[in-house]
């Protein structure tokens, strides 16, 4: 070593940091020909070795400590995940557009928790096309043809297509005045509709077209492919609020 000032060789070890025999270090030296004090930063081979158990000793502590950890400390999550990861598999309609409201619920946008609807289990479309209907205001009708078909007792059923509970409620006063008594509203299975969409069972076609004009809104009307207990279903869709 030499010094890093003046270039003399002939330096004098004067000391080195406690344990930098072991552990790196500062060295001291002082230089004959400048009168300074030097030093400069020390690691030697031996240091290496010194990390590796180091190195080792940490590993195994941290191993030891895992193992210490008490089992219902992860036993626990496996405990709380398998029952929701269950059903799914049983099921096998997660990615289903009709999944039952019962297994996977709807929240009703400024609503609680809308009650299951058990009315529609069907193959509805996951996406509702825009279909060119007749679209018009309330117009008169022969009055003995709706009266005939009023006669056969129809019921109806309100369902929430775009999540606002409101406009179906609003909905259900209208069909209430209209004569047909609505009971529980519920949720559809998916609140995607664009527009309002009634639900019809063969027979009813004349007459869920009649609702919709009476409604005076944009609406779409499709015979029912499913099994339903009601003859028309009416789903709140669109924007309204």
């Amino acid at each position: 070593m030499k010094c890093p000032h003046c270039g003399n060789k002939e330096i004098v070890f004067l000391r080195r940091t406690r344990w930098a025999r072991f552990v790196p270090g500062f060295e001291y030296y002082d230089c004959n020909r400048c009168g300074g004090t030097h030093s400069r930063f020390l690691v030697r081979p031996i240091h290496g070795l010194f990390f590796a158990i180091m190195a080792f000793f940490i590993t195994t502590a941290g191993y030891w400590f895992i193992r210490q950890m008490p089992v219902p400390y992860y036993a626990d999550i496996d405990k709380e995940i398998v029952p929701i990861l269950e059903p799914v598999k049983v099921s096998g309609r997660i990615n289903d557009p009709l999944v039952r409201e019962k297994e996977i619920p709807v929240q009703i946008a400024g609503s609680s928790l809308a009650e299951p609807s058990e009315e529609i289990d069907g193959n509805i479309p996951s996406e509702t096309p825009p279909v060119l209907e007749s679209v018009g205001e309330a117009t008169q009708t022969d009055a003995g043809a709706l009266q005939m078909l009023q006669a056969n007792e129809p019921r109806v059923k309100v369902l929430i297509g775009n999540k606002s509970r409101a406009s179906a409620e609003r909905l259900a006063v209208q069909l209430e005045s209209m004569g047909y008594p609505i009971g529980k509203i519920h949720a559809a299975p998916r609140s995607t509709f664009r527009k309002l969409t009634i639900f019809y069972k063969e027979g009813f076609k004349t007459l869920a077209g009649e609702i919709g004009r009476r409604l005076g809104k944009d609406f779409r009307s499709k015979e029912l492919s499913w099994e339903s207990q009601f003859d028309i279903i009416v789903v709140t869709g669109g924007s309204e609020k």
